[in-house]
């Protein structure tokens, strides 16, 4: 594979191309395996989370191009609970005051703890899961992608 990318970076945008259709490739499989996961892990499946499940837009960074798919920790959109499912509920620390005070309210906590969480509630992961699922397949669509793309160039 080091060798197919280094020949990739010699073709200059056509290389760049290939690079980011690959990732964006990539970033689909990941994706829909992301939805399929989610509706295993999550008990009340509405498919507002599995809906918002997005996909970045290729960047640069310093480790070469990367492409962000899923629900991030700052995400704010319809599916901000995604971000607890996936990296659990932080419990409160001493002095620290809860952003849920909406709850006192509620006639029904039981109810309010399966809508919003509580402190207790751990971690379902799904987007790391489905991420180490297609690792291999990634890998082989890539390497497709590119040789295509390396012949395309050479037999101009």
């Amino acid at each position: 594979m080091n060798k197919i990318i280094s020949v990739l970076q010699k073709m200059g945008p056509a290389g760049d191309a290939a690079a980011d259709e690959a990732l964006h490739v990539a970033a689909k499989i990941v994706q829909v395996a992301m939805r399929i996961k989610v509706y295993k892990v999550l008990r009340y499946r509405t498919g507002t989370l599995g809906a918002n499940i997005k996909i970045g837009d290729v960047w640069e960074g310093k480790n070469g191009k990367s492409i962000v798919v899923g629900i991030g920790k700052g995400d704010v959109s319809k599916a901000f609970y995604g971000k607890f499912h996936e990296y659990g509920w932080t419990p409160l620390r001493k002095g620290q005051t809860s952003s849920a005070r909406h709850r006192e309210n509620i006639a029904d906590k039981k109810a309010s703890d399966i809508e919003y969480g509580n402190s207790k509630t751990n971690a379902h992961p799904f987007q790391r899961p489905a991420f180490e699922e297609t690792k291999e397949i990634i890998a082989q669509t890539m390497e497709k992608i590119f040789i295509d793309a390396i012949q395309k160039e050479f037999t101009k």
